[in-house]
Order: C-alpha cells, then structure tokens, then sequence
C-alpha cells in the first residue's frame, strides 16, 4: 500500500522529483508518461504494480502555488473529491502530500476533452449532444443534491472515456447554499450574473455553463463574443444573441432546451432536476449515466484509504 512506503524514502539536502516519489511508492512509467498540466499542476500516467493497474497522478508543486491556493482551494477541492462517487465524475483513490508535492492518484480516462474532440471533429449531431448532456446533467444533480457547485463547468472539463463521459476539475467547487461574489471558473462560460459582479446563486449559473456547453458541442461556436467587455456580454446575452447555424437543421425541441439553460434570469432559469424533464432531454432519459463503477475498484480501494 502507498502508505507503508513513505517512512522509507529519504528526502537529503537535494530535493527529491515527484516521479521519483511517485516510483519508490510502486508506480512505473512509459515514455508518454506526461498527460499533460494546468496553471498549478501536471499530470502522468502511471502503472502501479501492486494493483496491477494503470491511474492518473495530479501533482501538484506546493513549492510555485499561492498561500490562497495552498492554504484554501487545494484543501477544499481535496475535501470534496474524497466524497465524491458517481459514474460521470473522475474517480480520486488516493490523495497524500510528501516532500512539498501534492499527489492525486486518480482514474485515468484516456478519450480526451471535449475542446480537443471538437476541434479535431467538428460539431456534433443533435443525438450525441444530447447523450453527453445527460450524462454532464446526471454528474451535475449528483453534485447539486450534495449542495456542491461545480463552478468551472466547460468542454475542457468534460472527458470522454469507452462508455460516455465524466466531468472533472474540482478545484473551484464550493459546498454552500449561499449566495457567492466570487468570479470564477471560465469568462467564456459566466453567467451575467456573474460577470456582473453580483452575488449569485451558484448552481443556478452551473446551468448557464451547461447551456454555453451544449450550444458550441451542436455549432463547434461560442454564442457570444469573448473580446468584449463584461457590460458588453452581458448586454448580448439579454438580448439572446446568438445564433443556431441554419444549415445545421437544429430541431425546435433542441433550440428550445438550450434557450432554456441560457435564461438571462437565474430565478426563471432551471434547476438542475428540471433539466432532465425538458422535452428534447426527456426524449434520452436513459442516458442518464454512463456504464457502472469501473472494473478493479476492489483491487484499488486499498490506495483510496486516507
């Protein structure tokens, strides 16, 4: 178990790699190790041994974060991962912190993002859209009932894997029923509440991320522009204007789903469980989740324990 390997590793004068760490605790490395990185952390691919199973490892460098980030949002995103156990959310086995580096060993889901599949395929078709939808709709419930706002929902947060689709990233989630002023997640993706600046209900603005993230998956484009200022924004998405492309041929019961998640008023705009009960959703509702827990959780679970 990882656990019983940390007391072994001496740290010395010379700071001792993450990958290092990473394979005294059992975990080996292929030449295409390097998944990729983030503002504040990086990500592998590693094997380990004792599961004889192939995870992702987020590691993030406590040494180059902010106090803020080190002393808040790290913590509360860890606090939160830990409880979390859905289908369509990346799966954390394990969290432990050793010689000022941060690790994560998470489920490895190796499709991509969503931003990446676009770019290299182009838009998707109204019945794929609405699969992956439900899918993010399902992930998005099971945290709102847990009274956990996502914050940063957007295509580059949304994998796909063998049998659908999980959404990730939990560094801006916040558990809370209040109001909150914080900006957050991506411009892009805002509310006009929030880029307003006021305080704002945050599960209602999960819903607008979700509408901006279903109209670019059926046109491949942003329904508003991003070189503008935030009163500018705003002032566009009061008004709805945005587009459906004609030659796509995007059916009324779709344009009238997405309308609805892109409602300028957050008290009219739905909830999370009315979602799922607009018509064009309601068509789908077996998509709801994809397939069951991964195979080799039981295999694993001792690398969970913290």
């Amino acid at each position: 178990m990882l656990h019983t390997h940390q007391h072994q590793l001496q740290q010395g004068h010379r700071r001792v790699s993450a990958r290092s760490i990473l394979a005294h605790f059992g975990f080996e490395f292929s030449n295409d190790y390097r998944l990729g990185s983030g503002h504040y952390s990086k990500v592998y691919k590693g094997y380990f041994k004792e599961a004889q199973r192939t995870f992702a490892i987020k590691v993030t460098d406590l040494e180059s974060v902010s106090e803020m980030f080190k002393q808040k949002f790290l913590p509360r995103e860890l606090e939160v991962w830990r409880e979390l156990d859905h289908p369509n959310l990346v799966y954390l086995y394990k969290d432990f912190q050793w010689n000022n580096y941060q690790f994560a060993v998470m489920e490895l889901v190796v499709g991509g993002d969503l931003l990446s599949y676009l770019q290299k395929n182009g838009h998707v078709n109204e019945t794929t859209c609405r699969n992956w939808m439900l899918q993010i709709i399902s992930a998005l419930d099971y945290l709102h009932r847990k009274g956990i706002a996502h914050r940063d929902l957007k295509l580059e947060n949304v994998l796909l894997c063998e049998d659908g689709i999980k959404v990730t990233d939990y560094g801006f989630t916040k558990q809370s029923s209040d109001l909150s002023s914080t900006f957050c997640g991506s411009r892009s993706y805002s509310s006009p509440e929030i880029l307003l600046g006021t305080a704002y209900d945050m599960f209602k603005s999960d819903i607008w991320s979700l509408g901006v993230t279903g109209f670019i998956m059926l046109t491949n484009t942003m329904p508003f522009r991003e070189d503008l200022p935030n009163l500018k924004i705003v002032d566009l998405q009061r008004k709805r204007r945005y587009k459906y492309p004609s030659c796509l041929n995007i059916t009324k019961q779709c344009r009238t789903a997405i309308d609805a998640l892109l409602t300028f008023q957050p008290g009219f705009r739905p909830n999370i469980s009315e979602c799922a009960k607009l018509e064009w959703f309601a068509q789908d509702s077996a998509s709801l989740c994809c397939g069951g827990r991964r195979a080799g959780v039981g295999v694993m679970g001792q690398v969970r324990g913290r």
